[in-house]
């Protein structure tokens, strides 16, 4: 490149030159001593590459700017700067918005704009995260096609609600899976609706220290998942789990559906003083889903609202196990809960 002002920026005057740096008395002088003690050509080199390693250093400080905002330095543009610092500040919304994830999609070169959608949810939430202040409204993000998407955390609070939707009249086409935890977790106090999708979780189906089970919906930590025409596939260990305060609760009141066509050990697992209701929600049970421990489980203060509960279909495994000062409410002491064994109530857990 041609020397210029602007490329100087990143070059030192003699950097291949010899030279001699002016005593303190001759450099607070000046030039002033010239004619009784003329500077040497070395001296002037090193007051100019004096000059140029300043300017060097306060370039490099605005360039990385320009990296951590995305710019490109340039000498006819005098916004760089101001853009660059303009651009990480969060863009807040002024309404409910659509962002787009598709199987086809591209977390490089999208934008979640319908025509350029993400590849991956997490994707999608870290980005949204980091550069939206949803300014109290929600952030939907849409599934784009039907097929298999991988996992997602939410776990930063936002000043908004976050959802997911599928297809409310097709859930079982789009699927949240993870292989090894839960397939949508929802944490720190954060808000989520899940709807028209189905989730499925493998990995490890017993407590292990720092190990996360297989979960479909897991709301933890005070936070909240809404749900409504959610598909509840097969689970390592379970399929709609609240711990540690969280609360799971039907998003459409007495509208909202709620359909199961794989096993797991547990359906329902509510403890740490958590919730999850599921009054009114009518629920679909197919292909027999077998569930190896209980169909509810409440333990250590957790709560399971059951009570108008309406399902239909075949399925297999203990009604209940409530323990811990776990609470199962139902109509009539559990008599009308789905399964095909009665349950266990034990350690001060009460079903009633």
């Amino acid at each position: 490149m041609p020397a210029n002002w602007f490329n100087r920026f990143t070059k030192w005057w003699a950097s291949s030159g010899t030279l001699q740096d002016p005593s303190d008395t001759q450099a607070a002088a000046g030039w002033s001593y010239i004619g009784q003690a003329p500077p040497t050509i070395e001296q002037f080199n090193s007051v100019q590459q004096w000059n140029d390693q300043k300017d060097n250093y306060l370039y490099g400080q605005m360039a990385s700017v320009f990296t951590w905002g995305g710019q490109t330095a340039s000498d006819v543009n005098p916004n760089t700067l101001r853009d660059a610092i303009s651009g990480k500040f969060k863009t807040a919304l002024t309404a409910s918005t659509n962002y787009y994830v598709d199987l086809a999609g591209n977390d490089t070169t999208g934008n979640g704009a319908v025509g350029t959608p993400w590849r991956t949810l997490q994707f999608a939430v870290n980005w949204i995260t980091s550069h939206i202040d949803p300014a109290g409204f929600s952030i939907n993000l849409q599934l784009k096609t039907a097929g298999t998407y991988a996992q997602v955390i939410f776990s930063i609070p936002i000043n908004g609600m976050w959802m997911i939707t599928g297809d409310k009249l097709n859930p079982r086409n789009y699927i949240v899976k993870n292989t090894d935890g839960p397939a949508i977790q929802a944490t720190q106090s954060i808000v989520v609706v899940a709807q028209g999708l189905s989730v499925e979780a493998t990995g490890i189906s017993t407590g292990q220290d720092y190990k996360t089970l297989g979960y479909g919906l897991y709301a933890s930590r005070s936070a909240v998942i809404y749900y409504d025409a959610v598909a509840l596939g097969p689970c390592s260990h379970g399929q709609m789990v609240a711990d540690n305060g969280a609360v799971i609760y039907p998003f459409n009141t007495t509208l909202t559906t709620l359909s199961v066509y794989g096993s797991s050990p547990y359906m329902i697992t509510s403890a740490g003083a958590a919730s999850i209701t599921l009054v009114s929600v009518t629920t679909t049970f197919t292909g027999s889903p077998n569930y190896s421990s209980a169909i509810i489980q409440a333990g250590a203060v957790g709560q399971v609202n059951a009570t108008t509960w309406p399902t239909s279909g075949t399925v297999t495994g203990a009604k209940y196990n409530v323990f811990l000062n776990g609470i199962i409410t139902t109509s009539n002491a559990g008599a009308t809960l789905p399964g095909s064994t009665a349950g266990v109530v034990g350690s001060g857990g009460q079903i009633i």
